[in-house]
């Protein structure tokens, strides 16, 4: 999937938006799980954001802004399905234990965890990097990686309160 840069505007502006496209597309086929969803997921988040961005609101993390509006989108979608009478579909529960984070919670405790650890996982987790990847970005053995990103893992579901299944109060 390609965009175009808008015809008004900064075009530098506009390219510096398109460049989150393959984040966006990994985290919209991870909400939706279909390709023809998340393609329409992302087109509809740059159409919005170059939009707003015409209209002259500036974005000033563009990277935090897409993910944030993709998410809104995604969940308008979903409640959208809900009011139309749509099958919801079955989400996978660990456990058993349903457990609702807001995206705003998630990114609290991840901004809570340190910056090392905090990359790595965003790296891994968000950015797709296979742990090879990573491992040649930062210099240090494999193994590391999985090490470090097993205490990035654990530290974030402890600020989360997630143990194995259970929500901690």
């Amino acid at each position: 999937m390609q965009m175009v840069a808008s015809v008004r505007g900064d075009a530098r502006e506009d390219r510096t938006l398109l460049d989150h496209q393959p984040v966006l597309y990994r985290y919209a086929l991870s909400l939706t799980r279909a390709k023809a969803q998340a393609d329409d997921l992302v087109q509809e988040t740059f159409s919005r954001a170059l939009q707003a961005r015409q209209k002259g609101n500036e974005i000033r993390n563009p990277r935090a802004y897409l993910m944030r509006m993709l998410h809104n989108l995604h969940i308008d979608g979903v409640r959208g399905r809900k009011l139309d009478g749509e099958p919801e579909e079955e989400e996978a529960v660990a456990g058993g234990q349903e457990m609702q984070l807001t995206v705003q919670e998630v990114l609290a405790a991840l901004e809570s965890l340190p910056k090392s650890q905090r990359d790595l996982l965003w790296q891994v987790a968000v950015d797709g990097a296979s742990y090879a990847e990573a491992a040649n970005a930062l210099g240090v053995p494999e193994g590391t990686v999985t090490s470090r990103l097993s205490r990035a893992r654990s530290a974030l579901k402890l600020r989360l309160g997630w143990d194995g299944g259970r929500v901690v109060s």
